[in-house]
């Protein structure tokens, strides 16, 4: 006798706002349903998580282990691949933050730093979504992708899906397709109407080595300094 497996996840009634904190982020990730039959964890196409300050995991599903390895700084691991996965993440609670979210040279591991509301690194909780469905084909044609990156790495956009910010005035831009060959332009600015320019800075835009899903942005002061500094990056693609 064929016996189907539906998994139960028990969320206790204090729990409420995480469950619906995932359900919000679910649908910006591109949601895959389940198919209501037991399957191997390499075929799952949405994992999440509920992460708390401490780095220890208060909801999840499809998480392996999850610690803090300096302060902002967690590593989680996965059950089964997410190298060509995309990345949201969100803080959790009402004191705000930002949160960026990378992937890792092992291919199950994901980085994610979080920062207070002024930038710097401050432990926080927060909630992830990896999505690993496949791009589809309709995805591949024509587009207009954009990101608003922060000083940090925090992000918002369309088509983006993480942001890496590698070191000094270097910022690795991840969209949820491939745009090798496609148009690139970087501008800076901030995400506040002002009266007048307040932000100097040169940027250059370039497809990141080893992965056609993302663009390197460099950004300059005016005198040619690597410097941090909120940027947008627009990527064209005609095919």
């Amino acid at each position: 006798m064929n016996v189907s497996l539906v998994p139960i996840i028990r969320r206790p009634a204090s729990r409420a706002g995480a469950a619906l904190r995932l359900s919000a982020l679910l649908v910006a990730a591109t949601c895959v349903p389940w198919a209501g039959t037991a399957r191997a964890e390499s075929d799952v196409a949405v994992l999440s998580a509920d992460i708390n300050a401490d780095g220890t995991a208060d909801v999840d599903s499809g998480l392996a282990s999850s610690t803090r390895s300096a302060t902002g700084t967690y590593l989680l691991i996965f059950a089964r691949k997410v190298s060509a996965c995309s990345l949201v993440g969100a803080p959790r609670g009402s004191g705000g933050g930002q949160v960026s979210t990378s992937q890792t040279a092992n291919p199950k591991r994901i980085r994610v730093k979080t920062f207070s509301k002024t930038g710097q690194a401050a432990n926080l909780g927060f909630t992830v979504i990896v999505n690993c469905a496949p791009v589809s084909a309709a995805s591949r044609g024509m587009a207009l992708l954009y990101a608003q990156v922060g000083t940090f790495g925090d992000f918002s956009g369309a088509g983006v899906v993480a942001v890496d910010h590698r070191s000094t005035g270097a910022y690795a831009v991840t969209f949820n397709r491939p745009v090798l060959g496609c148009g690139y332009a970087a501008t800076a600015g901030l995400s506040t109407p002002v009266a007048t320019p307040s932000t100097t800075a040169q940027l250059s835009v370039s497809p990141l080595a080893g992965d056609n899903a993302s663009v390197i942005v460099r950004r300059d002061n005016s005198s040619g300094v690597a410097t941090n500094g909120n940027f947008y990056v627009t990527v064209i693609c005609a095919q």
